[in-house]
């Protein structure tokens, strides 16, 4: 009768859930954004464009990368982007709606939680030409 409990306490406290086991498939886009008075636009990252102008304060925005892959509790997330740096990110926690990840390239060490499907995450990220890298994070 104790192990029952036990058992019943450890299921309650820590979840089994095939979507915790689960790999994550991931895609990171890595922008070059600038102060370039043209103020270039890639088409491919229309979509981003006003969340990109509302959050940093730059006028070109160009995709340089685009990865996919998976992110798994033992296995990291890890790319070579642009100057020479490594992205890496690491899988903390995930439920059906969302994904907790910890994101660490150069200049940048933070937890973020990227909802599935939806909107990415960006953070911007180290210096990059005459401007910075920013990195955008979907969950799918």
């Amino acid at each position: 009768m104790n192990r029952i409990l036990v058992a019943a306490f450890l299921f309650l406290l820590f979840p089994l859930s095939s979507v915790y086991a689960q790999a994550v498939p991931i895609e990171v886009w890595v922008i070059g954004a600038s102060r370039k008075p043209a103020g270039r636009i890639d088409p491919e990252i229309k979509s981003l464009v006003q969340e990109l102008k509302r959050d940093f304060a730059y006028t070109s925005f160009e995709l340089l990368q685009k990865e996919t892959g998976q992110v798994d509790k033992q296995r990291p997330f890890r790319a070579a982007i642009p100057g020479g740096r490594e992205l890496n990110i690491a899988l903390v926690g995930a439920d059906q709606k969302s994904v907790e990840l910890q994101v660490t390239t150069e200049g940048v060490k933070t937890r973020v939680r990227v909802h599935r499907r939806g909107s990415p995450f960006v953070v911007g990220g180290p210096a990059y030409r005459d401007g910075v890298l920013i990195i955008a994070i979907f969950a799918r």
